[in-house]
């Protein structure tokens, strides 16, 4: 993750790839149809390139109902043109990526806030279900033996029959926040090769809340900013924490 001048020392060789933060709304009374042509329409000049996903969902049947079959359903995306940043519209949801190059956590900030107000001043009425900040590392593994603790503090500890070398895993970890009970991060960890062939490590951190209150217009997109710095802090805090230190030192 590159860290903001104003919040650490930033990382020369930071390992991120990828940092988004979705929204999933209750958009009774709006009208779905036309969000996306009049929300094109306001941010064309800075993501011009159009590119519609076909999503398939699966619901599940909680009782003893026959399954319900698939949902087709269509994601709009929106991308600028040196593929530094996407936004995607779905069913209810609205996503904004950013990929290489990462500036800094202000302009991602900044990023999301005006994205945010130019979606939600298109719809008539909404409730915000819930909010994620998620932010997706890899770390290049050499091709000798792979010391995992070599990278990483967060690794299981097991018995002596298993003290063997790792050569695949995958573990995941909800940890509730103390000061809020519907807010969550979730920290995942696996080894995963790329399509390049190039084995990484991923260190995938989640920050998540469900039934957010962000004030009242006109100000909506302002009442987020709190929930997102701390998000943010969170996971930064999480991300040093994760990183065997002298690995962390080595990125500097």
């Amino acid at each position: 993750m590159q860290l903001d001048r104003d919040m650490g020392e930033p990382l020369k060789q930071p390992p991120l790839v990828e940092a988004l933060c979705e929204f999933r709304f209750d958009l009774a009374g709006t009208n779905e149809l036309t969000l996306p042509g009049l929300f094109y329409a306001q941010v064309k000049d800075e993501f011009p390139i159009q590119t519609s996903v076909n999503e398939i969902c699966l619901p599940i049947s909680v009782d003893d109902r026959p399954n319900i079959p698939p949902i087709a359903t269509q994601r709009l995306q929106l991308r600028r043109p040196d593929n530094s940043a996407t936004i995607q519209m779905g069913q209810s949801r609205l996503i904004i990526n950013h990929l290489k190059p990462y500036i800094s956590w202000n302009a991602f900030r900044e990023l999301i806030l005006k994205t945010f107000k130019q979606y939600i001043n298109l719809c008539s009425r909404f409730t915000l279900n819930q909010i994620r900040l998620r932010y997706i590392n890899h770390i290049p593994l050499p091709s000798e033996e792979i010391k995992i603790d070599n990278f990483l503090t967060t690794l299981p500890l097991f018995p002596k029959p298993f003290s063997r070398e790792i050569s695949r895993f995958q573990q995941t970890y909800e940890f509730r926040e103390e000061s809020s009970t519907d807010s969550s991060l979730v920290h995942k960890t696996s080894i995963a090769t790329k399509s390049n062939d190039e084995v990484v490590l991923i260190l995938d951190l989640d920050f998540v809340s469900q039934r957010i209150e962000i004030g009242d217009p006109p100000d909506l997109s302002e009442g987020l900013i709190p929930w997102l710095n701390q998000a943010h802090d969170r996971i930064e805090a999480v991300f040093i924490a994760s990183l065997n230190p002298s690995y962390y030192e080595s990125l500097k």
